[in-house]
């Protein structure tokens, strides 16, 4: 029987060999968790990598996106600047037109005013002086009536009957001295009553520049066309668009060379331009409410686009409307309109053609 005393004993030696084991065992397993630790830093990497390249192509794509709006952008500036500098040259090539005309109707003289001058008023024809001092009145002349034809008398009275001493005319008997002729020795006839010297008058030429009503009219009539022109109601506004026209203002200017290119525009030109003119509108005449020569305007080119077979419409906005981002274009943010620079256009289903430039507050 073998006692305590008797079993082996670890010595120095051996524990020395052992110790180096577990530490070669430590060594070998620390080169694979720094490689799996690796991998998993690698495939963050490569995730992260991926990202950036996902995010670096939206970033292009936006870029590329905004360019091309920018480019649509200064395309359409470019398009309406091109309409309005167009828009004017029509503008003033119809003034130019509009002055020649009333310039050659100055021109014609007598046969334009429809008054008769001197040598078409025959002899006999009495004229009031009230109409020679004021050529703008119509005087109908009263025509004197011939005395009875009688045998012997003085021969009928001529173009030259202007040329005769204002004594003869006048009806006072001839001074001794003057020349007598042949008809003095015949009987005197029972002479016709006396015309005043002032029947004949010199030629009354026609003024060198037509009445304004008359001008202002050729021009109404050729921006805003018959129907407005004629409207006695709207003689106010139209005269303020005139004048405008005539004095150089830009607005007015505008307005009237948007009026004449939508009224010779084609069909399909149409509904593009109904938003230019309400633009062009209120630049001239801000919203003001109740505005009969703007509503009389919006009939006339309902009208006019109805004779072209053109099924858009326009809608009026006012202010203290609520903000639709569907019918209304704002610069700035807001939930009530509070100033109207144009109106909205409607197509024939009443869905909206373009929309109306309005500020918000």
């Amino acid at each position: 029987m073998t006692g305590k005393t008797d079993q082996p004993q670890a010595t120095p030696e051996a524990e020395a060999v052992a110790r180096p084991t577990t530490t070669e065992s430590t060594a070998g397993a620390a080169p694979a968790v720094l490689q799996q630790a690796l991998s998993e830093i690698g495939a963050e990497l490569s995730n992260f990598e991926q990202s950036a390249a996902a995010a670096m192509r939206q970033m292009q794509q936006r870029l590329e996106s905004l360019s091309q709006q920018l480019e649509a952008s200064e395309k359409q500036v470019a398009e309406k600047l091109a309409a309005a500098n167009q828009a004017a040259e029509q503008a003033e090539r119809a003034k130019q037109q509009a002055l020649t005309q009333l310039a050659e109707r100055s021109s014609d003289g007598d046969a334009s005013s429809g008054e008769p001058s001197a040598a078409e008023v025959p002899t006999g024809i009495a004229v009031d002086s009230a109409a020679a001092d004021d050529p703008r009145k119509v005087v109908e002349p009263a025509i004197e009536q011939s005395p009875p034809p009688a045998t012997a008398g003085p021969a009928p009275a001529t173009a030259a009957h202007a040329s005769m001493p204002p004594h003869l005319m006048s009806g006072e008997a001839p001074d001794a001295a003057a020349p007598v002729g042949p008809q003095a020795a015949e009987p005197a006839a029972p002479a016709p009553r006396a015309m005043p010297a002032r029947a004949v008058l010199p030629a009354v030429a026609a003024p060198a520049v037509a009445s304004p009503a008359a001008s202002n009219y050729a021009f109404e009539r050729a921006v805003l066309g018959e129907a407005l022109a004629a409207d006695p109601g709207l003689s106010a506004e139209r005269g303020e668009l005139i004048h405008g026209l005539l004095s150089g203002d830009d607005d007015a200017s505008a307005l009237a060379g948007q009026l004449l290119i939508f009224s010779a525009a084609s069909s399909e030109r149409m509904p593009q331009l109904l938003r230019d003119v309400g633009e062009a509108y209120y630049a001239w005449r801000p919203y003001l409410g109740h505005d009969p020569f703007r509503d009389a305007l919006i009939q006339h080119i309902r009208a006019r686009c109805e004779e072209a077979g053109v099924g858009n419409t326009i809608e009026l906005v006012r202010p203290g409307d609520r903000f639709d981002h569907t019918r209304h274009n704002s610069k700035a943010r807001g939930v009530e309109i509070d100033d109207v620079y144009g109106w909205v256009v409607l197509r024939d289903n009443g869905k909206v053609y373009t929309k109306a430039s309005v500020s918000t507050k």
